[in-house]
């Protein structure tokens, strides 16, 4: 769906025929600005060896696409001889007309909503984060952004996290008993956009709005026991508050996401029960949100299951 589009690999530029004169010169704009930050910061390197998680690598791509957007709407304020730099105005509306853009193209308006995200927030979330760090920084941010980028999709949601440099945490995975053949199919971060998603698709963009810019930060594995696959996941909150509601909002998120969610525990630490996808066990201790889903035996259940009940939740904060 591009007039034309620079491939980082190939160090080439590809243009579309039929593409017409305007459309080239503002998706050229666009293209020749990867082409420019590749000559100077090497592109493959930033995108395919610089991130070390899935949130970095996210982050990375709003650097890259976000700064490439906001020269764009740059170039075309220029062109129509208004200032260069876009007003507050000018930019949300630029942005939001970008955010409805799936609603052109069938495939990405049908595609799951975390895909349809996944796909803009560079975009739309990424130009945000440049304005804002060129309205801070002038002419050192095209650099800055690069040689000092930012880690996390938080720090692109929120600029000021950027500036204080406030990383993600890595809260402990809850661990299992593993087996002879228990294998590992991914583990990773989990970060606010991926928290703000989820929240989204099952409760509503007001519960996501309130509670995932509290994250501090999340991680994943998923092993696979037999023939079916066991996620460990754990979150840790800005404050015990934060916690709590997280614990509550997640069971409902388990509710909706299944058919069926037969809790047989359901305490004020411990949330357990009988899932699609098998047994499951959450709790919260503190400022962490964990759970084991997709338990495949009761032998194993029972033991996670008692564990968790035994242990306090101990406030950390």
């Amino acid at each position: 769906q591009a007039a034309a589009f620079y491939d980082y690999d190939e160090k080439k530029l590809f243009l579309l025929e039929g593409a017409s004169v305007d459309e080239e010169k503002s998706t050229l704009a666009h293209e020749l600005s990867h082409a420019l930050a590749d000559q100077h910061f090497d592109l493959n390197r930033f995108m395919e060896t610089g991130p070390s998680n899935d949130d970095e690598d996210l982050a990375h791509s709003a650097v890259v696409e976000g700064q490439a957007s906001w020269l764009m709407i740059a170039y075309g304020l220029k062109q129509a001889g208004q200032p260069a730099v876009p007003t507050e105005q000018a930019l949300q509306a630029i942005v939001d007309s970008d955010s409805s853009f799936g609603s052109d193209y069938p495939v990405l308006k049908n595609a799951p909503l975390y895909i349809q995200q996944s796909l803009l927030f560079p975009y739309s979330e990424g130009t945000r984060f440049f304005d804002s760090v060129y309205k801070k920084m002038g002419r050192r941010a095209f650099s800055a952004v690069f040689t000092d980028p930012p880690s996390n999709s938080s720090q692109i949601i929120h600029p000021d996290r950027y500036f204080a440099h406030q990383r993600a945490v890595t809260p402990k995975l809850p661990s299992i008993a593993e087996r002879k053949g228990t294998k590992e199919i991914a583990e990773g971060s989990i970060g606010e956009f991926d928290h703000e998603i989820l929240l989204r698709q099952y409760l509503g963009a007001e519960s996501a709005k309130e509670l995932a810019p509290r994250l501090l930060g999340g991680q994943f594995r998923i092993v696979r026991d037999g023939k079916d696959p066991i996620l460990l996941y754990a979150s840790r909150w800005d404050s015990t508050t934060s916690a709590g509601q997280y614990f509550i909002a997640y069971q409902k998120v388990l509710h909706r996401k299944w058919r069926t969610c037969d809790p047989s525990v359901s305490t004020a630490t411990v949330f357990a029960g009988v899932g699609d996808n098998g047994r499951f066990v959450m709790r919260i201790s503190g400022d962490t949100v964990s759970s084991v889903e997709g338990i495949p035996d009761d032998e194993r259940w029972d033991q996670i299951k008692a564990e968790a009940e035994k242990e306090p939740a101990v406030a950390t904060r």
